[in-house]
């Protein structure tokens, strides 16, 4: 919490009776004669409201950006990339799904899981039948299984409790559908680390509806959309009675009947919201996306149909005739804080945005009053590769050498040029991929496209913050990103608020519907936070943050190391030197939460960037009317400084200005508007702008214009500026100071003491009035009263002073004093007999060393004193402590040490053996922890290394890796840092890179069981050089095992196809350099030495290595595994078989060659069944009768499993071509289908008419046969061969008489 600087010791005293105690006095102005302060601070009012007033205005954005000249023609999109300086979302945090989880699903589920987010407590589920399975989905914490539910459950909800019927403990009811029942469970302790569910005694049957979403309003009433197409009402809490039950459920929408005579099956609901805002309720159906409005009444305890929209697509068809069907696949209420001309959005399957309103307007494409109607359309956006590549295509930067981007690459220029220009890029002419999951939120849209089950693509559609700035925008455009391959597909998407302080005066004057709050980012990015929204996948929880101005600035002053270079430049054009410079104030002074990390340096670049803004000349340009009366200056000579800190000023007290003080000006009801928290929220911020003025007055004082010149320039005037806004600072801290300590104060009843006179005074009067002349009066009067109140209790100076304690205790620790302190406890600790006293002590110490400054000498002493308590865990915090007080970070340091400790920054060099003079405490302690003999360092591992793991010293830990690693003690490292949280130890294993190092990064995803990153590294592994083949094919093979044990055949096919083919490519390459070690030949052992030393090689080179050394056999398993085979390929093959089958020396010896290839090849392209019978019966042919009428070639076949009925065909064929049309040739194969048809006699006997396949074999086998014997016994006969027919005759005669 930022300080208060001297105001906070400048509390009400009792003694101070005059004016002069809440007023600065006269100020002697550098202009002639004297001012009164109130008239300055009155007239520096009037400027910071008018300025508050020009460039504070209220913009509805989405009614800009989706109106205009054509509302249904297609908006121009301005694409961001999710890449580069300025993205317009990005990752900010990510959570696997908990293990526990998926294991437990994968055990449990037998009939219905789904998952989803509840993002009102920050959690994820999924159901697993009737189990409900809770995590926290930032971190995978807090794991809850409620089992309480007894059937199969359909449909979950999380609704607000209605007040006054749960205990107050309650903070939301989940209201679980199951096919039997509806439950509601009370969520009760709610926190980041926990939570507790409860079954509460309300339940209602469903009678057999499923429910297919549950949605209640911010009074607690619960509403279900049903699968029968009906609206459905949960009462509870209600007296119960002969007639009705305390817990029952109605049907809205039986018209009239009870639910349980309703007829036939409506349209399914698919989606119902609720817009607490108007108290309405819309519910979409699913088949023909109708939308019916319903209202709750005024005070929300009404049901009233109103409205309904149909025909939505034949609808937008009339004025888009081009457009392709669609589906409406949710709804979203647009709240009256975001647009004044809509009030629901609808979205597509197809990504067509389509805004709704009940109200008639000049650009309504449908309806008419008292209707649903469409007022707007918007289409999809291109998608993010195709929209850059257009808006390079058209060259439409300028290129010359004057530009500050000559010589940027394309894309870095479309990435920041788009700021002058505002080049617009129009969608595509390209239909989107089916949308299926929808999000929107106060002007951001977000919608997913799955083009496959483990990839999704999410498009970001928000409205550009820099127009919150034109007043006068009619056509905004929105800023599209497109973030590609996001892991997994997509759950569920919400956004998550959170991380917003819904306490903080400025988020409900910002969430406030009524007239004067502002919504414009631009304004809202200095109290609130970047939004933050979830993205449920099946693999992880992501956190995606959206990118505010500042956040931009922040990133853009990291990059440029603070100087003011091109990109700030571009981005001044972009928001304006005013809105620029108050951004920078911002950074400047106060702890502004950003999503990137600040710099160390970042208050300091941020102050010089506003300084540079401040002084250039105001662009307004009034007429010389003075706003001060008779010494007001002109706008003209204004300063972009003064202009930037009177509208800030105004934005800290816009909540508070025009509000009156108490709530009630008479009765015992009266009370403070605001608490002490909210009055301390804004002195925080008041303070702040204090104290950068204070350090840096040249921002609105008359120096601050530098070089320009304005012939209307006038000193005094300016002087007198300057200092009213000095004076408005300070009063207005003091004010608001005030006002929260005499409210914080000891007696709550201070306002029911006043007197008439004091409520006269207070009665009505606003804060902006208890800043001038009358609110003195006003805290004269509440001084009075407490000085009152504290001498009748004879504690008056008592109290007083502790106003002013309470004003000055941000100012009260100092690092000498938390050193003194920390010495104290400790000594303390040391005569403390009492063991958790002494604990506590040390603990205190700790702490105390932590924040305090520490030189060597003194955390020697504070080493030796931690032994001597056997405190081990007190030296590894203070020293790890100390180490992080550097300048240079933890992350350079290590990427210092990684690289080897280079030579050449000194000052680099310098700060690590700084901070390795720490980090050699905790070694130590380790080495010591090592001692096998030293009994008293047994467990000291235990308890230092929890807190090791937990630094996010990135420096340490690997310093910590690499002395295990040179202790040789690799087997401890893994098992002291194994577990979830290992990513300093990946990195650092990755970033050293050698095979030692890998192979120790695989024992540690093995011991993770983190089988996928194992097989990977084991991959990484096997492409390194200087690998043996063998060694190399180890590392394959085994991430091929883990490849199959991570299931990635079903999550990353590409992959796994990938390890699959360098299997095969390894297991060659080995054959291929064993073939060639064989020789002697010098060629062939150079070959075999080039293989042994390569990397896997494609398949084409180990084929050009099985051709050149002549390796037939190894060339057709080559060949077997090309991607695919043509007629050269093929004549390649039948080739390399012709060579084989001549190598052979005897038919035997061909034989079993044959047969051992056809065991290898298997039935592939390589292994040609046909070709080979042919060449090997050519083969045959060569032999004398005796040996060619051996069937050696039938038997090589059936032995490799070749059916008798596909041998049967191909000798058939053999006798259609002119090879074999000789006499002896067709005798030969006429012999063999004799021989073919009698073995088969042989088997079919063998197996017997019992045996299944009997008949099944003797059917399919006479149907070939019958037809060939028949046909080849005449043609055998026609050419002599009378004995064949006359044997196939009698065949057929035999297959005929089965």
């Amino acid at each position: 919490m930022d300080t208060y600087g001297d105001y906070r010791n400048t509390g009400p005293s009792k003694y101070r009776k005059t004016s002069s105690s809440f007023g600065l006095p006269t100020v002697r102005a550098r202009y002639n004669g004297d001012v009164p302060e109130d008239f300055l601070v009155d007239k520096a009012l009037s400027l910071v409201e008018n300025q508050g007033m020009k460039h504070d205005k209220n913009t509805f954005l989405l009614d800009a950006s989706s109106t205009g000249h054509n509302s249904t023609a297609t908006e121009g999109y301005q694409i961001v990339p999710d890449e580069g300086p300025l993205p317009q979302f990005i990752k900010a945090g990510m959570a696997s799904v908990p293990d526990y989880i998926n294991n437990k699903i994968r055990e449990a589920v037998q009939y219905l899981s789904f998952p989803g987010l509840l993002p009102q407590i920050s959690r994820a589920f999924v159901t697993a039948d009737s189990k409900l399975y809770f995590w926290n989905y930032f971190d995978g914490s807090d794991f809850v299984c409620f089992e309480e539910v007894k059937q199969i459950i359909s449909n979950v909800g999380l609704v607000a409790p209605k007040s006054g019927i749960f205990p107050q403990q309650t903070e939301w009811i989940l209201v679980v559908s199951t096919s039997v029942e509806i439950l509601l469970i009370e969520i009760l302790g709610i926190s980041i680390a926990s939570m507790e569910a409860r079954l509460s005694e309300y339940s209602v049957a469903s009678d057999d509806v499923q429910m297919t979403k549950i949605v209640g309003t911010k009074e607690g009433r619960i509403f279900m959309g049903g699968l029968d197409g009906h609206l459905y009402e949960i009462l509870y809490g209600v007296k119960e009675h002969f007639f009705q039950k305390k817990c029952r459920k109605i049907c809205h929408t039986s018209n009239g009947l009870l639910s349980i005579f309703k007829f036939g099956q409506g349209d399914p609901i698919q989606d119902v919201v609720v817009d607490d805002s108007r108290r309405l309720v819309y519910t979409l159906t699913k088949s023909k996306s109708e939308i019916q409005v319903y209202s709750l009444g005024e005070k929300g305890d009404d049901f009233i149909p109103k409205y309904k929209c149909k025909d939505l697509y034949f609808t937008i068809k009339r004025e888009l005739p081009n457009i392709k069907e669609f589906r409406v696949i949710n709804v979203f209420p647009i709240t009256e804080t975001e647009s004044k001309q809509y009030q629901l959005q609808a979205i597509t399957d197809s990504g067509i945005r389509i805004f709704l309103s009940t109200s008639q307007d000049a650009f309504s494409i449908s309806g008419s009053n008292n209707t649903l109607s469409v007022r707007a359309v918007k289409l999809a956006p291109a998608n993010r590769s195709q929209a850059i590549q257009t808006a390079q295509s058209g060259s439409p930067y300028p290129q010359q050498s004057s530009s500050p981007f000559a010589g940027t690459p394309m894309h870095d220029r479309f990435l920041t040029e788009r700021l002058i220009h505002n080049q617009t890029v129009e969608p595509l002419e390209q239909e989107l991929e089916e949308v299926s999951r929808s999000l929107y939120s106060k002007n951001v849209t977000i919608l997913n496209v799955c083009p496959s089950e483990d990839q999704s693509t999410l498009i970001f559609i928000s409205l550009d913050p820099k127009l919150c700035t034109n007043l006068w925008a009619e056509n905004a455009s929105e800023n599209a990103s497109f973030l590609c391959k996001a892991p997994g597909g997509v759950w569920d998407l919400s956004e998550d608020e959170n991380n917003m302080n819904k306490t903080s005066i400025y988020y409900r004057n910002i969430s406030s519907t009524r007239e004067g709050s502002i919504h414009n980012e631009i304004i809202t990015q200095h109290f609130l936070p970047a939004k933050q929204y979830i993205l449920l996948t099946s693999f992880h929880t992501h956190v995606l943050s959206k990118m505010r101005p500042i956040d931009n600035l922040v990133r853009i002053l990291n990059s440029s190391n603070g100087k003011i270079d091109h990109r700030v430049k571009l981005f001044i054009e972009e928001y304006g030197h005013i809105q620029t410079c108050i951004m920078a104030i911002l950074l400047a002074s106060t702890n502004v939460e950003t999503v990137d990390a600040k710099h160390p340096n970042l208050r300091n670049w941020a102050t010089s960037l506003s300084l540079e803004c401040s002084r250039q000349a105001s662009a307004e340009r009034a007429n010389n009317s003075s706003m001060f009366g008779f010494f007001q200056p002109s706008t003209a000579s204004m300063t972009v400084g003064q202009i930037s800190v009177a509208l800030l000023l105004h934005r800290y007290l816009r909540p508070i200005l025009h509000t009156t003080i108490i709530t009630h000006a008479t009765g015992k009801s009266a009370q403070f508007t605001f608490s002490p928290q909210e009055m301390g929220e804004i002195a925080q911020y008041l303070s702040s702008l204090k104290d950068f003025i204070n350090q840096n007055p040249q921002v609105i004082s008359k120096g601050s214009r530098g070089g320009n010149t304005n012939e209307n320039f006038d000193a005094e005037e300016e002087a007198r500026l300057s200092d009213g806004l000095h004076l408005l600072i300070n009063r207005s801290l003091q004010a608001v100071l005030f006002l929260q300590n005499v409210n914080d104060f000891i007696f709550p009843n201070i306002l029911q003491q006043l007197t008439s006179n004091g409520y006269g005074i207070l009665s009505g009067m606003t804060v902006k009035e208890f800043m001038k002349e009358q609110g003195q009066k006003a805290a004269q009067e509440l001084l009075q009263t407490i000085t009152s109140l504290s001498n009748r209790m004879d504690t008056g100076e008592e109290l007083l002073s502790q106003i002013l304690q309470k004003n000055s205790q941000f100012y009260f620790s100092t690092a000498d004093r938390d050193r003194l302190q920390a010495e104290e406890c400790l000594e303390k600790a040391k005569n403390t007999p009492v063991e958790s006293e002494r604990t506590n002590l040390l603990n205190q110490s700790v702490q105390l060393y932590k924040k305090a400054a520490t030189g060597n000498a003194s955390i020697d002493n504070v080493v030796r004193e931690y032994k001597a308590l056997n405190y081990p865990t007190g030296i590894v915090e203070v020293a790890l402590a100390q180490a992080n007080k550097g300048i240079i970070s933890s992350e350079n340091s290590a990427r210092f040490f990684l690289n080897n400790c280079p030579e050449g920054d000194a000052d680099l060099r310098r700060e690590f053996d700084r901070r390795r003079n720490y980090y050699g405490y905790v070694l130590s302690l380790l080495h010591e922890s090592f001692d096998q003999g030293n009994e008293s360092f047994q467990s000291m591992r235990s308890e230092i290394i929890p807190i090791i793991k937990k630094s996010n010293d990135v420096c340490l830990h690997y310093v910590i890796y690499d002395w295990y690693i040179s202790m040789d003690e690799k087997a401890k490292l893994i098992q002291d840092f194994k577990g979830m949280t290992t990513a300093h130890l990946e990195n650092y294993l990755n970033g050293k890179g050698t095979i030692d190092d890998l192979e120790i990064l695989t024992t540690l995803y093995t011991a993770n069981e983190k089988w996928g990153a194992a097989s990977k590294t084991f991959a990484q592994l096997s492409s390194l050089p200087n690998v043996p083949l063998h060694q190399r094919s180890n590392y394959i093979l085994r991430a091929y095992s883990l490849c199959k044990l991570a299931n990635f055949h079903i999550n990353d096919h590409n992959y796994a196809t990938l390890i699959q083919d360098k299997v095969i490519l390894v297991q060659l390459q080995m054959k291929i350099k064993d073939a060639l070690s064989e020789s002697r030949d010098i060629q062939y052992q150079t070959a075999a030495r080039e293989l042994e030393e390569s990397d896997v090689m494609e398949i084409s080179k180990l084929y050009r290595y099985t051709q050149t050394f002549g390796l037939h056999e190894l060339q057709l398993e080559v060949l077997k595994n090309a991607e695919t085979v043509d007629q050269s390929i093929s004549n390649c093959i039948q080739e390399n078989w012709r060579k084989i089958i001549r190598q052979e020396p005897t038919m035997a010896s061909l034989s079993n060659k044959v047969k051992s290839l056809g065991d290898i090849l298997g039935h592939s392209e390589a292994f040609p069944v046909e070709f080979l019978i042919a060449e090997m019966e050519k083969e045959n042919m060569t032999n004398g009768k005796e040996e060619r009428d051996a069937p050696w070639v039938i038997h090589t076949m059936l032995n490799l499993r070749i059916s008798f009925r596909e041998l049967v065909r191909i000798y058939d064929q053999l006798l259609d071509s002119s090879e074999w049309n000789e006499k002896a040739k067709m005798g030969h194969i006429g012999e063999m289908i004799v021989v073919l048809v009698k073995m088969w006699r042989e088997n079919i006997r063998s197996m017997g008419p019992k045996d299944a396949n009997y008949n099944k074999e003797t059917n399919d086998f006479t149907r070939v046969v019958e037809s060939v014997l028949t046909k080849r016994s005449s043609q055998l006969k026609s050419v002599g061969e009378e004995e064949v027919a006359q044997s196939m005759l009698e065949l057929r005669k035999f297959l005929s008489g089965k």
